[in-house]
């Protein structure tokens, strides 16, 4: 018997660059919910991102957020996928070093950018709406990292080899 039902959003759930869960699958989650199956929204996005997009049923599912980073249920921290401080702290010298690209940094609290690229914040806040706090620099940070997130609009072929 299924109890389970786990499920990207970005190409799955949400489509064609959509960015709002359609109330019909509201439904359908709750319809499964009452078949004894639990879903859980997984997703490269925040928590608070993935609350957001499942407000009217944000305390009825479970979430595994930041590619898998932070696993919630109930409420509760089930796991953290914590990259080691050092490690991390190299990768964002790298990005910097490269410079030809913009980089998000993702916490349990929310994230943080450093950018200044006016595209990049847009997209950021405006299109996937995360909760972003800009800082001058971070490796300032000093909560435990989640996620480090690099884009590039140009895409990664350029980016791939010098990372």
């Amino acid at each position: 018997m299924i109890q389970l039902i786990a499920s990207d959003l970005d190409g799955t759930i949400l489509q064609n660059d959509a960015q709002a869960v359609s109330p019909r699958m509201i439904e359908l989650i709750m319809e499964l919910k009452r078949k004894g199956i639990h879903f859980a929204a997984a997703s490269g996005r925040q928590y608070s991102n993935l609350r957001r997009l499942f407000e009217p049923i944000k305390d009825e599912i479970s979430y595994i957020a930041e590619n898998g980073s932070l696993c919630i249920h109930k409420g509760q921290v089930l796991s953290r996928g914590i990259i080691e401080r050092e490690l991390g702290l190299e990768i964002l010298d790298s990005v910097k070093e490269y410079g030809k690209c913009d980089c998000f940094l993702s916490c349990e609290s929310g994230g943080y950018m450093d950018s200044g690229n006016r595209e990049f914040i847009r997209h950021m806040t405006e299109v996937v709406n995360f909760d972003i706090r800009q800082v001058e620099n971070l490796k300032d940070i000093q909560e435990p990292f989640l996620k480090i997130a690099v884009c590039s609009f140009s895409g990664t072929r350029d980016m791939a080899p010098f990372f």
